[in-house]
């Protein structure tokens, strides 16, 4: 099982028009970060997109158990919200104990 991330950042206006900071120069938008996460069996030619730090969807908890459908112990944890949707755990807990 292989975790691939992609760092995101960049910068978002999202308002027109002046904003000032604490020195009163004009500033507008803000910046972001975060980590779009994929992951791949090791027999699968291609990555599954499962979420990122900035947003996890809803169905995360659905997603990740039915990617890791084939280990039942770890279906069992995520449905439980033993890693509470720590997907560097998951990974590691399916390479050390489901593989």
């Amino acid at each position: 099982m292989f975790l691939y991330s992609k760092y995101n950042s960049g910068y978002n206006s999202g308002y027109i028009g002046p904003t000032f900071n604490a020195g009163g120069s004009v500033v507008s938008g803000s910046g972001y970060n975060f980590y779009t996460l994929y992951l791949r069996k090791n027999e699968k030619p291609v990555a599954v997109h499962i979420g990122s730090t900035q947003l996890f969807s809803k169905n995360f908890k659905k997603a990740t158990a039915e990617f890791f459908v084939d280990c039942p112990k770890l279906v069992e944890k995520i449905e439980n919200r033993v890693f509470k949707k720590d997907v560097h755990k998951e990974v590691r807990f399916y390479n050390t104990r489901c593989n």
